[in-house]
């Protein structure tokens, strides 16, 4: 069994029969937590639990990265064994309440809410989670009182605001929740919650100039999303803004090609206008992403008669009568096509056939219920709640009405959690293209054209002096379960190999490679550390020693980048042309906010490799630090074409 060696492994090199140092482990499993690994985290959560199962500090982490993994009931179990072993952890009541919300128990959320609260009144957090339980409950009087609590405490808290402008909406107060949603946006008006409540708010009041108002806002901070073009569209069109909306349509199909609710809006739309054409191309394009959409088909047909071509119509038409036989529109639609072919006989009987059906509802409508063909994703059925009756001709406006898509008004609930290094700090929506890491995994398939390859790691892999390859790669996906008990395996095997008297530089690399895998920098650093000892000159080592100090660099707030930047000078002083060394140079240039010189070193990685999308990618982030717009569009450009769909996006974002 390999697990005694592993654990050994763990405790850092130390004796074969010490035991795992459990603190160490879980500021592992915390730091890579922190990346956003979460199964790789939970690994070592697990060995730290399994050293020291009475430590509370290890169940919460777990239970965090189960949240994270929307394993709610396992975080729940996490939070009350860490509350069982340390029953003054705040920060667990507050977790476990958080799932248990996820979970639909509020009423259990809220007790653990209500300790946390003993502690500390004016948490935040606590006050939050719990108004939002109460509304949740439909506690009203409750909630208003907590969220009076939380403003007062925390009067710039935009999310309190927002929460307590749904509140006042769900009782009716509309013209409360718009005074708080204005005071939410004089706080910020980064937050999309605000304005779709407020489009929210003027839609039902249908006042559509506002609505849009309020819609363009939120398209501003997120214009890649295409389920806010097709809300928009529908207000444009409400609005008489006919031309508004088929532009957001097409924007919409711009983002998203397969998008079906744009392609049948815009094809009821074209229809509409009498663009018949575009309507029947429309009305097609859904019904080969989905055989079954019978509105997209009644569209069709209803567009082929009106185009007088009669002979496409009618198929589609027996379709939906075989489908729904008691559909009587599609009988009447029947009789159309067959009276303009001149089958007068067969146009009679299916007028008699529809106007049956009708008969015989009106007499009797629970004995002989009509077809009512539904639209699942339509979320704009208004005024009517499940079960309500609705008339004949509401039915057939709801049939050939704009599909609306389902954007979520509730005040934002996500756990604020404490836990996050660097790396978080520095996310941002025009995030750099990331480092170039060494990988025993092969790279994924992507749209990049290039193929990362430099002279020294060739030579190492074309040796044999291990089994594996080693890659070189930018794809930071986290390890499946199976990747990373795989990983530990050949963490141990060459652990093995390494306690001969002569160890090989090339296993310390490997090792490193691994525990870079398993975000274990501290040992990855330390293994390139004794690989350079061996031989000082190896690239291949320098390329992984710089990844796992920027790594280590990434967490560390008081870390300064130019020591990594040295480890990267150092390789390129051994060859000039390591075009990933220019690179990942750079990224730190950029992420120490010196983007001339990250441009310059961009700048050497294109001259090196023209076709590294990459680095035309992050050279556009760092000319438009500088001002220099036209040459960042430029590059964005070109990234695009080079298979980096970012730049593209980023283009359409600032244009």
């Amino acid at each position: 069994m390999w697990l005694p060696l592993l654990v050994a492994m763990l405790a850092f090199a130390m004796p074969a029969r010490a035991q795992v140092n459990a603190e160490q482990v879980t500021a592992i499993g915390r730091n890579v937590l922190s990346m956003d690994d979460y199964m790789l985290a939970i690994h070592y959560f697990n060995l730290a639990i399994k050293a020291k199962d009475y430590l509370a500090e290890p169940y919460f982490l777990r239970a965090l990265a189960k949240m994270k993994l929307d394993d709610y009931k396992g975080a729940e179990a996490d939070c009350t064994t860490a509350i069982e072993r340390s029953k003054f952890m705040t920060e667990a009541y507050k977790l476990r309440g958080f799932v248990r919300q996820q979970m639909g128990l509020d009423s259990l959320a809220i007790e653990d809410f209500n300790y946390g609260l003993s502690h500390n009144p004016t948490d935040r957090e606590f006050l939050f989670y719990k108004a939002v339980a109460e509304i949740n409950l439909k506690r009203y009087e409750s909630a208003d009182t907590t969220l009076g609590r939380l403003i007062a405490a925390n009067p710039r808290f935009q999310e309190a605001m927002t929460a307590r402008a749904q509140l006042r909406v769900e009782r009716g107060d509309t013209t409360g929740a718009l005074q708080d949603i204005d005071a939410s946006l004089k706080i910020s008006k980064s937050q999309e919650y605000p304005y779709i409540l407020k489009a929210q708010i003027y839609t039902e009041r249908e006042d559509w100039p506002e609505a849009i108002e309020a819609m363009d806002e939120v398209i501003r901070l997120f214009p890649d999303r295409p389920e806010l073009y097709i809300n928009r569209a529908f207000l444009r069109y409400k609005d008489d803004d006919y031309y508004g909306a088929m532009g957001d349509y097409n924007e919409t199909l711009h983002i998203d090609p397969y998008n079906s609710s744009a392609l049948f809006n815009r094809g009821l739309l074209r229809f509409e206008v009498m663009e018949l054409d575009g309507a029947a191309e429309d009305f097609s394009r859904v019904l080969d992403l989905d055989a079954g959409n019978f509105h997209a088909l009644y569209n069709r047909a209803l567009v082929y008669l009106s185009a007088g071509d009669y002979a496409k119509a009618e198929p589609d038409i027996r379709r939906i009568i075989a489908q729904y036989p008691r559909f009587y529109p599609a009988y009447y639609a029947m009789a159309q096509a067959l009276h303009e072919k001149g089958d007068e006989r067969g146009a009679v009987k299916n007028m008699m056939i529809a106007d049956d059906i009708v008969r015989r509802y009106v007499e009797n409508p629970e004995k002989n219920p009509l077809d009512r063909p539904t639209i699942d994703s339509m979320a704009n059925s208004r005024g009517h709640e499940k079960g309500e009756e609705e008339t004949d001709q509401e039915m057939m406006d709801r049939f050939n009405q704009l599909v609306t898509t389902e954007v979520d008004t509730q005040a934002a609930l996500s756990f604020n959690d404490r836990y996050k290094g660097r790396v978080q700090d520095r996310e941002t929506s025009l995030a750099p293209e990331p480092l170039f890491q060494l990988s025993l995994l092969a790279p994924k398939e992507s749209l990049k054209a290039v193929g990362n390859y430099f002279r020294e790691l060739g030579e190492l892999n074309s040796r044999g002096y291990i089994e594996e390859t080693i890659y070189l790669k930018e794809d930071a996906t986290p390890l499946t379960q199976e990747e990373i008990e795989k990983a530990f395996e050949l963490v141990e095997s060459y652990t093995l190999a390494l306690s001969k008297p002569k160890p090989r530089a090339v296993d310390y690399i490997a090792r490193g490679v691994l525990y870079s895998m398993l975000r274990n920098y501290e040992s990855s650093l330390a293994d390139f550390n004794k690989a350079l000892e061996l031989m000082p000159d190896y690239t291949v080592a320098l390329m992984g020693k710089g990844y796992a100090a920027a790594m280590l660099l990434a967490t560390d707030k008081d870390a300064k980048p130019l020591a990594v930047i040295d480890i990267y000078d150092d390789a390129l002083a051994r060859n000039p042309r390591l075009v990933y060394a220019w690179f990942n140079k750079g990224n730190l240039y950029y992420q120490n906010g010196e983007f001339g010189m990250a441009e310059y070193c961009f700048d050497r990685a294109v001259e090196l490799n023209p076709d590294l999308g990459q680095a035309y990618y992050n050279r556009g982030l760092s000319r438009m630090q500088q001002g220099k717009k036209n040459e960042a569009f430029s590059d964005f450009s070109k990234a695009g074409e080079l298979g980096v769909l970012q730049g593209y996006r980023v283009l359409k974002s600032l244009r």
